[in-house]
C-alpha cells in the first residue's frame, strides 16, 4: 500500500509542477493558442487546491505505512513533506493576497519540491547519520 501512495504522489506532484508549465508554454505560444486549450487548462486548474491538499495527506499516510507505522523525522521523506507543507501554505496565502511575491515563492517551493522528490526517490533514508 505504502509503494501504491508513493506512486500516487508522484503523479499528483507532476499533475501539480504540469500547470504551471503549460501555463507558461501558453503565455511563451500567445496568440498561436487555440482558445480550446485555454479552457481546458482552466478546467484542470480547478483541482489544483484538492490536488495539493490530497498530496499533503496522502504524503503523510505514505510515510506513517512505509515506515512501519511510525513517524521519523529524521528521514528525506519527511523533508519532502515539509516541503510540500510549506508550498501549500505559501499558495494558500499567496491565493488569499495575491500578491506576486508570493506566487514566484511559490514556484519556487515547486522546483524545490522536484528537487528534494529525486533525492527521496533515489537515496530514501535518514537524512543525518
Amino acid at each position: 500500500m505504502a509503494t501504491f501512495l508513493g506512486w500516487l504522489n508522484i503523479v499528483l506532484i507532476l499533475y501539480l509542477v504540469s500547470l504551471f508549465l503549460i501555463k507558461r508554454y501558453i503565455s511563451w505560444k500567445g496568440r498561436n493558442i487555440t482558445t480550446s486549450m485555454k479552457l481546458i487548462t482552466i478546467k484542470i486548474s480547478r483541482f489544483h487546491k484538492i490536488a495539493a491538499m490530497a498530496l499533503l495527506m496522502l504524503g503523510l499516510v505514505h510515510g506513517y505505512l512505509a515506515q512501519g507505522n511510525q513517524l521519523i523525522i529524521n528521514h528525506s521523506g519527511f523533508l519532502l513533506w515539509i516541503i510540500v507543507l510549506t508550498t501549500t501554505v505559501v499558495g494558500m496565502i499567496n491565493e488569499n493576497t495575491d500578491n506576486e511575491k508570493l506566487r514566484k515563492l511559490h514556484v519556487q517551493y515547486a522546483f524545490l519540491l522536484i528537487v528534494v522528490l529525486l533525492y527521496h526517490y533515489f537515496y530514501s533514508g535518514p537524512i543525518i547519520g
